[in-house]
């Protein structure tokens, strides 16, 4: 998975260009004032007024903030390796309930087209078979190319767009793994590990909707009577709902 998600965003790099054509713009045009708005400020009265309103009504955003539900109806983990004696898990463990998130970041457009930013992820306790309560923090940065779907009517303040994401960082688990095997109790400690996430959005006005498969890694280490190192990959595909703020 990571290695499709770094050729995900290599891709997107390339391929800006071809991007920023689509959208109708120069594909390495930075948001610039326009100077035909500022060439206007020698006229005065009704005139004057009348271009600045005009200014501030085609002033382009150029940052936002977005905050976040999400949902995780399933949720698993899968292991590699095992623990001495004769500890390992076959297949999936999955999540006895439902996975709820709370999501916030913070996104730069130096492009019309791509954010880059930064975010925070919690997810509340959920219990995994087998694995006990698992609760995890993610911070990562983020990338967004983002295309909108057609211009609005004159007049109208309807906007569409539709956005991939791509997600890296680190999870930390605010939790140990409590590990069962055969009915017994295994003593272990858990060691944090990478985050990422791909996936795809729509924006209607300021209201947000996506559907991402996140990944957070992890490994397991036994103690007491028990030895050996585990490796533990924990997924989940979430629906998100939102709301963002432009500035």
């Amino acid at each position: 998975m990571r290695k499709i998600v770094c050729s995900a965003v290599a891709l997107l790099f390339f391929c800006a260009p071809l991007f920023a054509q689509v959208i109708g713009g120069d594909p390495y045009e930075f948001y610039m004032p326009d100077p035909d708005l500022n060439s206007s400020s020698s006229y005065s009265g009704s005139d004057s007024d009348s271009t600045a309103s005009a200014a501030g009504s085609n002033s382009e955003e150029r940052s936002e903030i977005v905050l976040k539900l999400e949902i995780a109806p399933a949720g698993q983990i899968n292991t590699k390796n095992s623990i001495s004696p004769g500890v390992s898990y076959d297949g999936a463990q999955i999540a006895d309930n439902t996975g709820v998130y709370v999501a916030g970041e913070y996104y730069f457009y130096p492009l019309k087209f791509l954010g880059i930013g930064a975010g925070i992820k919690q997810q509340f306790e959920r219990h995994i078979k087998h694995f006990g309560d698992l609760s995890i923090s993610n911070f990562y940065l983020s990338i967004k190319p983002k295309f909108q779907l057609k211009p609005e009517a004159k007049g109208s303040k309807c906007k569409e767009f539709v956005y991939l994401i791509f997600q890296g960082g680190y999870g930390i688990l605010n939790n140990e793994y409590k590990l069962e095997y055969g009915g017994a109790k295994i003593t272990a400690s858990s060691e944090n590990g990478l985050y990422y996430a791909g996936g795809i959005g729509f924006q209607l006005n300021n209201f947000i909707f996506e559907i991402v498969f996140d990944v957070n890694e992890s490994k397991i280490k036994a103690n007491g009577s028990y030895s050996g190192t585990m490796d533990a990959m924990y997924t989940t595909t979430n629906i998100n709902v939102g709301y963002r703020f432009g500035f």
